[in-house]
């Protein structure tokens, strides 16, 4: 085979190999070829008199991968295009165009860049704004209505008796942080009143549940209720007895079981207990 054949043979490969090359990042890389950007690189990399090596160096990278970008065999790396870019001393802008620009068209397609960048900041920002605007709107708009429904709540009850042979008339306050326990009528309106007429001693008044469990002694609660010094009328006693407490106790809960007991020793000192069922009836609360 003559010189003359094998160049051609040569060149014949090479230009196979460039189609080849062409072909297999022409779908990969479609916004630009892949083939002028090598082009480029060699024209800008001898125009300020720099080898292949010099560039390799520069960018602490095998001199066989310039060779490879300015060959088509591949194009550089993304995070290695604005270092390449600041070596050959052109623009990211003219490296991928493969194309140099006047320095005012740079100027002005960058400003433009910067302005838009700005735009888009301003409107993430006036997002991310709304977003926080909208959170902190439903936060103490749930704070709110949670400490309307939790702190300001007042509730009223009217205490009444479901013994037809007593009368009672009181008040039950319950908010959050404040109850009051007022009964300022107890009468006997029955007809045994001689079962009561009768002397009595300690005579105690407890709040008690159905199943006669103690909620807690009023008597001991309050102390204008200690009836246990001397002997006393008991219908007498009962029909002059008005108490008035506090207490941190939920009495809603047991509205429909709540019993008054007046306990007392007869002369015999047999102890002996009337119970009366309460009712309480809401009157007024402040829920929405």
């Amino acid at each position: 085979m003559d010189n003359e054949t094998k160049d051609k043979t040569i060149n014949e490969e090479e230009n196979t190999e460039k189609k080849i090359t062409e072909s297999r990042y022409k779908n990969r890389y479609k916004d630009f070829n892949v083939l002028n950007i090598g082009e480029f690189i060699t024209k800008i990399r001898k125009q300020k008199g720099m080898s292949q090596e010099d560039i390799a160096k520069a960018l602490f990278i095998d001199k066989r991968k310039v060779s490879r970008w300015e060959t088509g065999k591949s194009i550089p790396e993304a995070e290695i295009i604005p270092r390449l870019a600041e070596v050959l001393d052109v623009s990211i802008i003219e490296l991928f165009a493969c194309k140099e620009y006047p320095q005012s068209f740079i100027n002005q397609f960058e400003t433009k860049i910067k302005n838009l960048k700005t735009i888009k900041k301003i409107e993430l920002r006036k997002k991310i704004l709304l977003i926080i605007g909208i959170l902190l709107g439903i936060f103490f708009g749930i704070t709110a209505i949670y400490t309307f429904n939790n702190y300001g709540t007042v509730e009223v009850y009217s205490i009444k008796s479901l013994d037809k042979n007593f009368t009672i008339k009181g008040i039950y306050v319950r908010a959050r942080d404040y109850q009051s326990f007022n009964i300022s009528t107890l009468k006997y309106i029955g007809d045994n009143r001689d079962n009561l007429n009768i002397d009595a001693y300690n005579i105690e008044y407890v709040l008690t549940k159905s199943d006669l469990k103690k909620i807690f002694n009023i008597s001991d609660f309050d102390t204008s209720l200690n009836k246990n010094i001397t002997k006393m009328n008991l219908l007498e006693t009962i029909n002059k007895t008005y108490f008035n407490f506090e207490r941190k106790f939920d009495f809603i809960s047991e509205k429909n079981e709540l019993f008054l007991q007046i306990i007392y020793h007869d002369e015999k000192n047999q102890k002996q207990n009337i119970s009366i069922k309460l009712k309480l009836l809401k009157e007024y609360d402040n829920k929405l």
